[in-house]
Protein backbone atom coordinates (compact mmCIF):
# COMPACT_ATOMS: atom_id res chain seq x y z
CA UNK A 1 0.00 0.00 0.00
CA UNK A 2 1.40 3.48 -0.85
CA UNK A 3 2.88 5.58 2.25
CA UNK A 4 0.76 8.42 3.12
CA UNK A 5 2.94 11.23 3.94
CA UNK A 6 2.20 11.99 7.46
CA UNK A 7 -0.46 15.29 8.68
CA UNK A 8 2.35 18.06 10.11
CA UNK A 9 0.36 19.92 12.67
CA UNK A 10 1.23 23.17 13.99
CA UNK A 11 -0.32 23.58 17.88
CA UNK A 12 0.09 27.20 19.93
CA UNK A 13 -1.63 28.93 21.79
CA UNK A 14 -1.96 32.34 21.59
CA UNK A 15 -2.89 35.99 22.99
CA UNK A 16 -5.42 38.14 21.67
CA UNK A 17 -5.40 40.47 19.73
CA UNK A 18 -2.13 40.54 18.60
CA UNK A 19 -1.52 36.51 18.65
CA UNK A 20 1.22 36.90 21.30
CA UNK A 21 2.93 33.56 22.11
CA UNK A 22 5.83 33.74 24.31
CA UNK A 23 8.02 36.18 27.19
CA UNK A 24 11.50 36.34 27.85
CA UNK A 25 11.93 32.98 26.48
CA UNK A 26 8.96 31.05 28.04
CA UNK A 27 5.21 30.76 28.57
CA UNK A 28 3.62 34.34 29.48
CA UNK A 29 1.25 32.14 31.56
CA UNK A 30 -0.15 29.41 33.29
CA UNK A 31 -3.00 27.74 31.99
CA UNK A 32 -4.11 24.43 33.30
CA UNK A 33 -6.58 24.11 30.62
CA UNK A 34 -4.40 24.74 27.69
CA UNK A 35 -1.68 22.02 29.05
CA UNK A 36 -3.68 19.41 29.13
CA UNK A 37 -5.12 19.65 25.75
CA UNK A 38 -2.07 19.96 24.44
CA UNK A 39 -1.02 17.17 26.03
CA UNK A 40 -4.15 15.06 24.84
CA UNK A 41 -3.88 16.22 21.35
CA UNK A 42 -0.26 15.44 20.88
CA UNK A 43 -0.68 12.58 23.07
CA UNK A 44 -3.50 10.46 21.46
CA UNK A 45 -3.50 8.51 18.46
CA UNK A 46 -5.73 6.86 15.89
CA UNK A 47 -3.55 3.57 15.34
CA UNK A 48 -2.27 1.03 18.24
CA UNK A 49 1.38 0.84 18.17
CA UNK A 50 2.17 4.01 16.55
CA UNK A 51 3.22 7.70 18.16
CA UNK A 52 3.12 11.21 17.86
CA UNK A 53 6.06 13.26 17.11
CA UNK A 54 6.51 16.85 19.04
CA UNK A 55 9.37 18.83 17.21
CA UNK A 56 10.66 22.08 18.92
CA UNK A 57 13.81 24.15 19.10
CA UNK A 58 16.18 24.18 21.04
CA UNK A 59 15.29 27.26 23.36
CA UNK A 60 11.72 25.91 23.02
CA UNK A 61 13.30 22.25 24.46
CA UNK A 62 15.51 24.45 27.13
CA UNK A 63 12.30 26.32 28.36
CA UNK A 64 9.81 23.34 29.60
CA UNK A 65 10.92 22.56 33.19
CA UNK A 66 13.33 19.80 33.34
CA UNK A 67 10.73 17.32 35.84
CA UNK A 68 7.90 17.24 31.97
CA UNK A 69 10.81 16.33 29.35
CA UNK A 70 11.11 14.66 27.34
CA UNK A 71 7.23 14.96 26.83
CA UNK A 72 6.10 11.63 27.23
CA UNK A 73 4.38 9.03 25.53
CA UNK A 74 5.84 11.22 22.22
CA UNK A 75 8.73 10.76 20.33
CA UNK A 76 10.57 14.19 21.22
CA UNK A 77 12.55 16.11 18.26
CA UNK A 78 14.62 18.80 19.23
CA UNK A 79 16.03 21.35 16.33
CA UNK A 80 19.49 23.25 16.15
CA UNK A 81 21.73 24.12 13.12
CA UNK A 82 24.79 22.67 15.69
CA UNK A 83 22.78 19.66 15.78
CA UNK A 84 23.79 16.29 13.96
CA UNK A 85 21.34 15.50 10.59
CA UNK A 86 19.43 13.39 13.07
CA UNK A 87 20.17 11.16 15.52
CA UNK A 88 19.23 9.98 18.90
CA UNK A 89 20.46 11.26 22.32
CA UNK A 90 19.94 10.36 25.69
CA UNK A 91 16.16 10.67 25.49
CA UNK A 92 15.87 12.74 22.31
CA UNK A 93 15.84 12.70 18.45
CA UNK A 94 18.18 15.80 17.75
CA UNK A 95 17.96 17.33 14.19
CA UNK A 96 19.54 20.03 12.53
CA UNK A 97 16.56 21.17 10.89
CA UNK A 98 13.35 21.06 9.85
CA UNK A 99 12.71 19.24 6.87
CA UNK A 100 15.03 16.84 8.13
CA UNK A 101 13.13 16.05 10.80
CA UNK A 102 10.04 15.54 8.94
CA UNK A 103 12.17 13.35 6.58
CA UNK A 104 13.52 11.37 8.88
CA UNK A 105 9.84 10.81 11.18
CA UNK A 106 8.40 9.27 8.16
CA UNK A 107 10.21 6.09 8.46
CA UNK A 108 9.06 5.78 12.41
CA UNK A 109 5.83 4.55 13.48
CA UNK A 110 4.76 7.68 13.69
CA UNK A 111 1.25 9.04 13.27
CA UNK A 112 0.94 12.65 13.21
CA UNK A 113 3.82 15.47 13.35
CA UNK A 114 3.18 17.98 15.98
CA UNK A 115 5.46 20.91 15.68
CA UNK A 116 5.27 22.89 18.87
CA UNK A 117 7.16 26.07 18.35
CA UNK A 118 9.20 28.89 18.95
CA UNK A 119 8.09 31.23 16.94
CA UNK A 120 11.03 30.62 13.84
CA UNK A 121 9.71 27.48 13.76
CA UNK A 122 6.08 28.43 13.21
CA UNK A 123 7.17 30.55 10.36
CA UNK A 124 9.35 27.90 8.63
CA UNK A 125 6.30 25.77 9.16
CA UNK A 126 4.32 28.03 6.89
CA UNK A 127 4.47 26.35 3.60
CA UNK A 128 4.22 22.64 5.13
CA UNK A 129 2.05 22.73 7.67
CA UNK A 130 -1.25 20.44 7.00
CA UNK A 131 -3.19 22.03 10.04
CA UNK A 132 -2.86 24.48 12.45
CA UNK A 133 -4.36 24.20 15.59
CA UNK A 134 -4.65 27.81 17.28
CA UNK A 135 -6.08 28.63 20.83
CA UNK A 136 -7.17 31.31 20.95
CA UNK A 137 -7.12 33.17 24.51
CA UNK A 138 -8.75 36.35 25.32
CA UNK A 139 -7.86 38.21 28.56
CA UNK A 140 -10.72 39.93 29.66
CA UNK A 141 -10.24 40.89 33.68
CA UNK A 142 -11.57 44.80 34.09
CA UNK A 143 -8.98 45.26 36.97
CA UNK A 144 -5.79 43.36 35.59
CA UNK A 145 -3.33 44.08 32.62
CA UNK A 146 -3.13 41.05 30.34
CA UNK A 147 -0.14 38.96 30.35
CA UNK A 148 3.81 41.22 28.86
CA UNK A 149 4.77 39.44 25.66
CA UNK A 150 7.46 39.71 23.46
CA UNK A 151 6.99 36.90 20.64
CA UNK A 152 3.92 36.76 18.47
CA UNK A 153 2.36 33.70 15.76
CA UNK A 154 3.67 34.97 12.77
CA UNK A 155 0.68 36.17 10.04
CA UNK A 156 -0.57 33.20 8.99
CA UNK A 157 -3.13 34.46 6.65
CA UNK A 158 -1.26 36.79 5.10
CA UNK A 159 0.59 34.16 3.54
CA UNK A 160 -0.45 33.09 0.07
CA UNK A 161 0.08 29.30 0.48
CA UNK A 162 -1.96 29.33 3.85
CA UNK A 163 -6.05 28.42 3.03
CA UNK A 164 -7.85 29.69 6.01
CA UNK A 165 -9.13 26.33 6.00
CA UNK A 166 -6.63 24.86 7.82
CA UNK A 167 -6.46 26.95 10.53
CA UNK A 168 -8.66 25.92 13.35
CA UNK A 169 -9.20 27.75 15.97
CA UNK A 170 -10.33 26.06 18.99
CA UNK A 171 -13.15 27.50 21.22
CA UNK A 172 -12.01 30.84 23.04
CA UNK A 173 -10.86 30.33 26.43
CA UNK A 174 -11.35 33.27 28.68
CA UNK A 175 -9.70 33.31 31.54
CA UNK A 176 -10.68 36.29 34.08
CA UNK A 177 -6.92 35.43 35.61
CA UNK A 178 -3.57 34.27 34.61
CA UNK A 179 -1.25 33.39 36.92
Amino acid sequence: EEDMEKPIVCIVAALCPHMGIGYRGGLPWKLSQEMKYFRQVTTSTFTEGKSNAVIMGRRTWESIPAKFRPFKGRINVVLSREFPSFQWEDDRFLSTDLSHAIKSLQDLPVERIYIIGGAQLYTESIDIATHWLVTNIHFNSQNEQPPPVDTFLPRLTHHEEVSLSLIHISEPTRHAQIS
